[in-house]
């Protein structure tokens, strides 16, 4: 939030899918997202109380599920090493991510 109380955007990562991952579940992106994310942005949150925001509301009960396969378990053993609440924000309102998160088309 800035003086005025206006969310602002402060910094932006990104990376492409790798082949085996293209295949995973809408969940399991969203959820890569997530860790991927704590992961790079590590030492600037470490040790603070931070809110994640996601358009993808399943997330919100991320460590709430009672059956986890070996990947979701070693993503929730990491992101449990913050502080941290998912909130859901619906894609409406999230504009900016919205917009990252598409495909850029090149005009040649």
């Amino acid at each position: 939030m800035d003086e005025n109380k206006k969310e602002r955007s402060i910094a932006y990562c990104s990376r492409q899918l790798k082949g085996h991952e293209r295949n995973w579940t809408t969940y399991e992106l969203e959820t890569l997202t997530l860790v991927e994310s704590l992961k790079n942005f590590q030492h600037h949150v470490e040790g603070s109380k931070i809110s994640l925001f996601t358009d993808h509301k399943a997330l919100i009960y991320l460590n709430n599920q009672p059956k986890l396969n070996a990947k979701q378990a070693r993503w929730i053993s990491f992101s449990n090493l913050f502080d941290y609440s998912i909130k859901y924000k619906e894609g409406a309102l999230n504009k900016v991510a919205d917009v990252l998160s598409r495909h850029s088309q090149r005009v040649y």
